[in-house]
């Protein structure tokens, strides 16, 4: 089932929150009402088995925080945010399992 939907505005575009299946979801719509992306936060074991052994292998210092199923009209991807210490680290895999991005912040303490 679903729940309570709350919406935001995020420039020209709108942003609605809600539960779905038991799932945290986000959706982002432009100005015409359009689905730019949806954001979905799953559990380590949705990932794709490849996603998971890369976590295992290269980032098992790290604690993931989220790990996010992101749809847009380019395909599906996953994205997962990690801490380590001060640094907060952000991953991006293909559906395939192939890591094509990341970015790394440091934290203010």
């Amino acid at each position: 089932g679903s729940g309570e939907v709350k919406w935001e505005r995020s420039g020209e575009n709108s942003e609605a929150r809600f539960v779905y299946n038991k799932e945290r979801t986000t959706v982002i719509f432009d100005k015409d009402g359009n689905t730019l992306k949806t954001r979905i936060a799953v559990t380590r074991s949705a990932l794709p088995k490849a996603v998971q052994d890369n976590l295992d292998q290269a980032f098992s210092k790290y604690e993931v925080h989220t790990i996010t199923k992101v749809e847009t009209s380019a395909g599906v991807s996953f994205e997962a945010t990690m801490l380590q210490g001060s640094d907060l680290l952000t991953l991006i895999w293909d559906r395939g399992g192939k890591l094509v991005g990341r970015n790394i912040a440091r934290q203010q303490k």
